[in-house]
């Protein structure tokens, strides 16, 4: 495309501190008029209103195109102000043969193959299927705890997405890098040819530009790698010094193995991975920190963000049993139900309400007016027969709804008085009735601990109640005795209470 210098304008506006339209900088002027002179014409009223200070002189119209002139630095100098822009008709004209590149012959053997119809497929095959079928997450510390931290040779620091990146490798995907300059991409590709250099393998690092490989290659050198490194600018020009570097690996093979079976290589060997396996250690737990913290399993929001969401000071309530009935995505909902019971409860639930105790009309009929009528003409009357009733019969008068109260509860009575025919039962419940306690939370909260007890393979049932206590002393002894192997083994083989143990 026929399109400014990027590098140029973005640069120029840094330095002199100005806002430039970021159409210009990506304008092209593909679309425009192939004839000159519009073109020029053109050019200057797109220039004329943009931020850039530039000589537009009428030199620029006539139709002549001169080659591109190469000034030093002095003799620029010396014809042109700092700061100052200038238009000239110079152009320069390229060639850059394909054909003489070592490319070509490997474009054309890929072509010929044809094995390969679409690249997506093909990076897509080297990545991990098990990871990207995991509920569609891409989760960026994946692949931290699935190589051994023993198995990994980086002598250069790296993060936590630097070391995810190189276990990605390891376990055989293809990746992408993306970054900034100074990110650690190139600290990336040492590392990565460090660790495979380290366990035998052979490593092609291929870059457009010479500077990226020459960063590598320092990097190399500064952790005295480069011994194993061959640095290919020009396949012609270089060959000599990879041949010479071949020869010189050839030559100290015997010093390298001496240096490989020594004792120092062994205790470093050793130190190296008592140290891998400490961070393993580490690593696991805070993995397991880290999953617990950001749970969402228990009630649809992690530990950490209650945590940090939360304000101690305020008032609290205890939700200890409640809360497992409610996640995060459905409270809300709850909470605008619960506002609007709490509103109607406070009207319709009141002890003095009069229809406090109503029963719905949704399904009478005009027929039902009539039994309603006489339903209320009679109430009256049943109520006084009632109180006169139980007068008799308890010595207290109770009302009609007291009586309705009693009748629902008829099953419970029962239940009570059959327990209560039972003299112990009896006389502990006449302690219950002395404690002055009105709520009987506790009584609930021993119940529930006394049926937990009976929970699972239940109790034991075939010793007598007072060889109890000498047989939970014998697990004991059995429990102790496995401590350690020796006294075990001679409780396994000697004691005569393991045979009682078998037999209950």
């Amino acid at each position: 495309n026929i399109m400014f210098n990027k590098s140029f304008l973005l640069a120029y506006t840094h330095f002199n501190k100005i806002s430039l339209n970021e159409e210009l900088i990506e304008k092209t002027l593909d679309d425009w008029d192939k004839d000159s002179q519009i073109f020029r014409t053109s050019l200057y009223s797109l220039l004329k209103d943009s931020p850039l200070r530039i000589n537009f002189n009428q030199e620029l119209f006539v139709n002549k195109l001169l080659s591109f002139h190469s000034y030093k630095k002095d003799e620029f100098e010396e014809k042109h102000e700092t700061g100052e822009l200038k238009l000239f008709s110079e152009a320069i004209l390229g060639i850059f043969p394909q054909a003489g590149s070592y490319l070509v012959p490997d474009y054309n053997f890929l072509i010929d193959q044809d094995g390969l119809q679409d690249l997506e497929e093909f990076f897509f095959q080297k990545t991990d299927r098990e990871h990207h079928s995991e509920q569609g997450r891409s989760d960026t510390s994946h692949y931290l705890n699935r190589v051994k931290e023993e198995h990994t040779f980086t002598p250069f620091k790296m993060d936590a997405s630097q070391e995810n990146s190189i276990k990605a490798v390891k376990k055989g995907n293809s990746l992408v890098v993306q970054g900034p300059p100074g990110s650690g991409k190139s600290q990336l590709i040492s590392n990565l040819i460090s660790d495979y250099i380290a366990r035998g393998k052979r490593v092609l690092v291929v870059c457009q530009k010479r500077a990226a490989l020459d960063v590598v290659y320092q990097r190399l050198k500064e952790k005295g790698v480069a011994d194993f490194v061959g640095l290919v600018h020009d396949f012609k020009n270089d060959r000599k010094n990879i041949y010479g570097q071949i020869n010189a690996q050839i030559e100290r093979l015997q010093e390298n193995k001496i240096k490989n079976n020594s004792l120092d290589a062994i205790y470093l060997e050793r130190m190296f991975l008592q140290a891998s396996r400490k961070i393993d250690q580490i690593t696991e737990e805070l993995e397991e920190f880290k999953k617990a913290l950001f749970d969402t399993s228990e009630c649809g929001v992690s530990v950490k963000e209650l945590y940090l969401t939360s304000e101690k000071h305020k008032i609290q309530t205890s939700l200890k049993r409640e809360f497992k009935f409610f996640t995060f995505d459905t409270l809300e909902n709850f909470l605008q139900i619960l506002r609007n019971y709490f509103t109607y409860s406070q009207k319709f639930e009141r002890a003095d309400y009069e229809w406090k105790e109503r029963v719905s009309f949704a399904d009478f009929t005009i027929s039902d007016f009539n039994i309603i009528r006489e339903l209320l003409e009679e109430i009256p009357k049943f109520g006084q027969e009632i109180s006169r009733q139980t007068t008799i019969h308890f010595g207290k008068s109770l009302s009609l709804h007291e009586c309705e109260r009693l009748w629902a509860k008829q099953s419970v009575f029962k239940s009570f008085l059959e327990l209560a025919h039972h003299e112990d039962v009896f006389q502990i419940f006449k302690l219950i009735l002395e404690i002055p306690k009105k709520d009987l939370t506790w009584l609930t909260n021993i119940e529930s601990s006394v049926c937990q007890c009976y929970e699972g393979e239940g109790i034991e049932e075939s010793l007598e109640k007072h060889q109890l206590g000498e047989f939970q002393k014998t697990l004991g002894n059995a429990k102790n005795a496995k401590g350690s192997l020796v006294t075990w083994i001679r409780w396994a083989l000697f004691s005569k209470e393991k045979y009682w143990i078998k037999r209950v």
